[in-house]
């Protein structure tokens, strides 16, 4: 990650979710920026770095963490299995009164624009609850849409060209094994069949 010159120490900064894939290099940023950054940290041994003790779910502490520390900006970078936990700290940033700015956790698509079907439907479903719940609060915001930047739920794809066909006699898989139910002169006569099946009767 490239980190520009530091500015002006301002903007009390808080990042939930700062030793996670995404949170790491937010907490990085941040601190390279000059800004006063805190984490919020499960509890665990202690440490050099302005780490703050705290759960995501408990609001009293979140709001006592927000107030003393005089929080202006609030980043979350939770990982998926903790976005709705974001509706907590929606309701502990507008009883705190101090922040000016919460960047919810995304760094994905733009989920109010995206139409996506299951695994990923319920993570955007999800997103667009603590969105509507943000919106609603009056708290100021910002939604960083990046797209698809993490490698890891790609992991298995992989481009065709990359993949060479068996190579062993005996792993060959004949046309009657895929249709056992119908009979091919050839192959262009499959792959008609193909078409007519998965295309609404299409055929070449």
């Amino acid at each position: 990650m490239t980190v520009h010159a530091p500015v002006a120490a301002k903007g009390r900064t808080l990042v939930v979710g700062s030793t996670g894939f995404i949170g790491r290099f937010v907490a990085e940023a941040s601190l390279a920026s000059g800004r006063p950054t805190f984490l919020l940290v499960r509890p665990g041994p202690a440490s050099t770095s302005k780490a703050l003790t705290g759960s995501i779910r408990d609001r009293d502490s979140l709001g006592k963490v927000l107030k003393e520390y005089e929080i202006e900006v609030v980043i979350s970078a939770v990982g998926g299995g903790c976005i709705l936990d974001q509706l907590v700290l929606v309701d502990a940033i507008k009883g705190a009164g101090t922040v000016k700015r919460f960047l919810p956790s995304e760094f994905g698509h733009e989920i109010d624009r995206a139409d996506p079907v299951e695994p990923g439907l319920t993570m955007y479903i999800q997103k667009r609850q603590v969105r509507r719940a943000i919106e609603a609060a009056g708290i100021p915001y910002t939604y960083i849409c990046c797209n698809s930047i993490a490698a890891w739920p790609y992991h298995d794809n992989t481009h065709p060209a990359d993949v060479l066909p068996p190579l062993d006699r005996d792993a060959d898989i004949e046309v009657t094994s895929l249709y056992p139910d119908a009979s091919f002169r050839s192959i262009d006569e499959c792959f008609d069949d193909f078409l007519a099946r998965f295309t609404g009767g299409c055929r070449r």
